[in-house]
């Protein structure tokens, strides 16, 4: 029995689709947008191929490509957690104002991880000098998620910088009994 050609058409786009995804999974991402821009060279607007091409372009550190895809895709159908990736590009490109912009954006809508547009719109304000703004940033993505040893760090920059010497140094005592490690060296002499 011979297949019709749309049928065929469909099988190569799933069977390209699923490729990518497999390689993907694999952390093999070079050869995942391989797959991926074949489905997209058979149908442009393959939601699912733009935002895992666009998740292996920004794993591989290619985010203006990232964005491009994110954009595309939010064309197609807007989702706040791929408007929230565009944002991390923004950023990941040293494009603050950009960034900031996604991010408030988002600041009054649905997200599904809100504590990390607060951790990240934090982040943007410290580099600003807005110390103060950043620690309520920062308060609010700790009142969402306690657990994570980067917001009471992130916090503990702020309040250094805001010179409150005694809740920085509190702060990254948290930090550190939460696992986080990477502290930079400025904050290591206050931490003794």
């Amino acid at each position: 029995m011979k297949r019709s050609s749309t049928t065929a058409a469909k099988l190569d786009l799933d069977g390209h689709f699923y490729l990518g995804v497999c390689y993907y999974e694999l952390f093999e991402y070079k050869q995942a947008i391989i797959s991926f821009n074949k489905v997209l060279s058979i149908r442009n607007n393959y939601y699912e191929a733009l935002i895992m091409r666009g998740k292996c372009f920004f794993i591989e550190k290619s985010y203006q490509n990232a964005i491009n895809d994110f954009i595309e895709s939010l064309d197609i159908k807007p989702e706040n957690e791929i408007y929230f990736l565009v944002g991390v590009c923004y950023d990941e490109l040293k494009q603050p104002q950009s960034a900031i912009e996604i991010y408030t954006y988002l600041e009054e809508r649905e997200l599904k991880n809100k504590d990390r547009l607060f951790n990240n719109i934090a982040n943007i304000l410290i580099q600003r000098k807005a110390y103060s703004e950043a620690i309520e940033y920062m308060n609010s993505a700790i009142n969402l998620n306690r657990n994570i040893g980067l917001y009471y760090y992130n916090r503990g920059r702020a309040y250094l910088k805001n010179e409150e010497k005694n809740k920085a140094k509190l702060d990254f005592e948290t930090a550190q009994k939460l696992g986080f490690e990477k502290f930079e060296a400025d904050v290591i002499k206050h931490m003794k």
